[in-house]
């Protein structure tokens, strides 16, 4: 009986040994070109900081449901990031107080 198959090595008895290298050549593949290219602008030393810009760094905050949804509704509304929405209310409150003063207390 004839094999309706045909040559599938998916199918085959034997299933045949995969070289990643010699498929990249066949493919004319080059393996420094595989992947994301790298940002030489991140900083990689500190774990919070890994895979940041300079100047950025990570942080944890608890903030009430409310807030948190008032927050994703905007950023989604006006198309920007929860990243840009948070630096923006940042910004507008530190804008608002005397950060002098505040330099004075600790």
């Amino acid at each position: 009986m004839a094999n309706r198959l045909g040559d599938n090595p998916l199918f085959s008895q034997e299933p045949e040994e995969f070289n990643a290298e010699a498929e990249r050549e066949r493919l004319n593949v080059d393996a420094a070109k595989i992947g994301r290219p790298r940002n030489e602008n991140l900083i990689r030393t500190k774990g919070p900081q890994k895979g940041l810009a300079e100047g950025w760094t990570r942080a944890t905050f608890i903030v009430e449901t409310e807030t948190l949804e008032t927050l994703k509704n905007y950023a989604y509304t006006e198309r920007l990031t929860m990243k840009e929405v948070v630096q923006m209310a940042l910004d507008q409150f530190i804008d608002g107080i005397d950060t002098d003063s505040l330099l004075h207390h600790r």
